[in-house]
């Protein structure tokens, strides 16, 4: 009779005031709610999402999930483009490293290996220039575009389902 009660996040905190002796019993209802929340993010989208059966099976029909489902493809391209070129470059520039070396220690003026090595190191610096001013610019400005575009269409998805 004599109980307070504050409600707390996840129920109620009961205060008691027993006398020597005095007993109480507290009978206990539990209810449980169960939600899931799933953030689709660009690294989880695939195994997260398409793995959840039998939801899968019908997210696939959505048409806001195809909208999902395109942009995320796109930003893996474009992602994949900038690894590409971080790639070329990292190559090409441990083959300028080598035909440094082959100059430095290789042959004579004349020699037509020396000739083909500075070539070789002229167009290899044309090229790591042209993907590090140029190529990787734009293709890091792509992958932000395609995130941004991801993310308006992961915004724009909404998808419910009752598990029984």
């Amino acid at each position: 009779d004599g109980a307070e009660y504050d409600d707390t996040k996840t129920g109620i905190k009961l205060k008691l005031k027993l006398g020597a002796g005095e007993t109480v019993s507290v009978t206990v209802q539990e209810k449980e709610v169960v939600s899931q929340q799933y953030s689709l993010s660009d690294n989880y989208f695939e195994s997260y999402l398409l793995g959840l059966e039998p939801a899968a099976t019908k997210v696939r029909k959505d048409p806001a999930f195809k909208n999902v489902e395109t942009a995320h493809a796109k930003w893996l391209e474009a992602q994949e483009r900038v690894n590409t070129l971080n790639a070329e470059s990292n190559m090409l520039q441990q083959e300028q490293n080598r035909l440094i070396n082959l100059v430095k220690t290789g042959g004579k003026d004349g020699d037509e290996h020396l000739f083909q090595w500075r070539k070789d190191l002229a167009t290899g610096e044309t090229r790591i220039k042209t993907i590090q001013t140029k190529e990787l610019p734009a293709a890091n400005t792509a992958v932000k575009e395609a995130q941004k575009s991801l993310n308006a269409a992961l915004e724009g998805f909404v998808f419910t389902w009752e598990e029984k």
